[in-house]
């Protein structure tokens, strides 16, 4: 289990009772509205907002509880409300206008989704209604809410989707619903489905069941390694360790980047945010184009997608598409097919930048936003070089959702595309220079042969 994880678990029970505080919202912002995909209703009334997640068999209220709203003086900002999974997600969720009057959008500020809210009539019978808390109803909405939201459904076997379409009733224990959630996940081969059941200990994440293991032991022996053989003088640290700076014996600069969360040690976007503005500060006024940079996210366990397009931002000096992300929505609560979606831009830092060579080292520990990232730089100019192994091919946010009988969970609802519309779910992006990362035998022999392909690549030796 990540350790980021074990830090929160603790905190989960908060949720069940954390009673927001709200603030008078903005005029014509009160009503109910609907997002396309994503399965929310967002209820606002003149003094609270209640954010609810639905399938076409239940609506109940969302494990993201809604704080004060805050009013926004942007052109075509309306305000935001502050999202909380405590331990987990702590954001504001923004809300932008629309193209009309019934039409919003969502963005809470620690990802890059943008979901489309259109203003319904009102809050639908069944999201009145008490939803039982019986453990056979709870799996019942964890099947729906795959069958409606899961993103690659069209790649499961007929029998998988056989088992999600059922509908037995029976008493379950708590020990035999974990089974059964976990049972669909497994079978699903989703690196982003979680499920949490802090009251019998339960405890699953998709990428440890399906992705590369994660040997600390070995990133230890790594770690060690380049300090002691490749680095020179120059070293600094931010963010928790997370992100690693130095110059290389050999010339290039080095920066290695291990996570885009958490940097102050929890979840807080603004902080995390301020902690990639000082870091990147003080890294690339001493980056040299004529000596070049290794950048290493062979185990970079993701995070914010917002972070990972900020530090690409700092690397150019011109605006580019990063990638195009959309959303499984569901019709009728049977068919699926995507949304129209949204592009994503890198925008140049206001302050320094970096244009010279980049070499990005990638493995199969390279996850989640660690592989949105890569996307961004695949589209940079002057080109990066990629060396390395092919990274885990989890890309999707995890979609969070809440049972009726206070367990948590998650799954991926969305795609990401790069500039000729090809996505790279469930395979990875691969290198230009496939060597292989944290080879047991160059570990032993005091080699790290990536880093040093690299180096050859970046200073022309090769």
């Amino acid at each position: 289990m990540h350790l980021r994880f074990k830090l929160k678990l603790s905190l989960f029970l908060v949720v069940l009772t954390y009673t927001p505080l709200h603030a008078q919202v903005a005029d014509g912002l009160e009503g109910t509205w609907r997002t396309e995909g994503y399965g929310y209703i967002l209820d606002i009334k003149p003094e609270e907002a209640t954010l609810f997640e639905v399938t076409s068999i239940s609506c109940i209220e969302s494990v993201l509880a809604l704080g004060a709203f805050e009013a926004s003086q942007g052109s075509d900002s309306i305000g935001s409300f502050r999202a909380q999974v405590p331990g987990f997600i702590d954001a504001p969720l923004e809300i932008r206008k629309g193209e009309d009057k019934n039409t919003i959008l969502l963005r809470r500020a620690d990802t890059v989704t943008q979901m489309t809210a259109r203003r319904i009539s009102g809050l639908p019978e069944i999201c009145k209604a008490d939803t039982a808390a019986a453990n056979a109803v709870s799996l019942q909405i964890f099947k729906q809410t795959f069958l409606e939201h899961y993103a690659f459904l069209d790649r499961l076997e007929p029998e998988i989707i056989q088992k999600l379409q059922s509908r037995e009733i029976s008493q379950l224990s708590d020990q035999d619903l974990f089974r059964h959630l976990v049972d669909i996940a497994k079978s699903t081969g989703d690196q982003h489905a979680v499920i949490i059941a802090p009251q019998i200990d339960g405890y699953y994440f998709g990428d440890e069941e399906f992705g590369a293991s994660f040997d600390i032991d070995t990133k230890a022996k790594s770690d060690a390694l380049i300090a002691r053989k490749y680095l020179g003088n120059l070293r600094k640290s931010y963010g928790q360790n997370q992100i690693f700076f130095g110059n290389l014996k050999a010339g290039p600069a080095y920066l290695r980047i291990d996570g885009f969360s958490a940097f102050a040690g929890f979840a807080d976007a603004e902080m995390d945010t301020e902690v990639i503005e000082r870091a990147m500060a003080g890294i690339v006024p001493h980056l040299d184009k004529d000596k070049g940079l290794i950048l290493d996210m062979r185990t970079n366990r993701g995070g914010s997608d917002e972070l990972a397009l900020s530090i690409a931002g700092w690397l150019t000096d011109v605006s580019y598409t990063a990638y195009r992300k959309q959303a499984i929505i569901t019709v009728g609560g049977h068919s699926l097919t995507w949304n129209v979606g949204f592009s994503l831009e890198v925008t140049p830092s206001d302050e320094a930048r970096y244009t010279g060579p980049i070499v990005i080292l990638t493995g199969p520990q390279t996850v989640s936003a660690g592989e949105t990232f890569i996307m961004a730089m695949m589209n940079r100019k002057p080109e990066v070089v990629r060396v390395g192994e092919r990274t885990a091919g989890a890309f999707s946010d995890r979609l969070p959702r809440r049972l009726p009988n206070g367990w948590l969970f998650s799954l991926s609802n969305e795609r990401y595309l790069d500039q000729n519309g090809v996505g790279y779910e469930g395979r990875g992006i691969a290198p230009d220079i496939e060597v292989p990362v944290f080879s047991i035998v160059d570990t032993e022999q005091g080699i790290d042969m990536s880093l040093e392909r690299a180096v050859a690549i970046v200073t022309k030796k090769q």
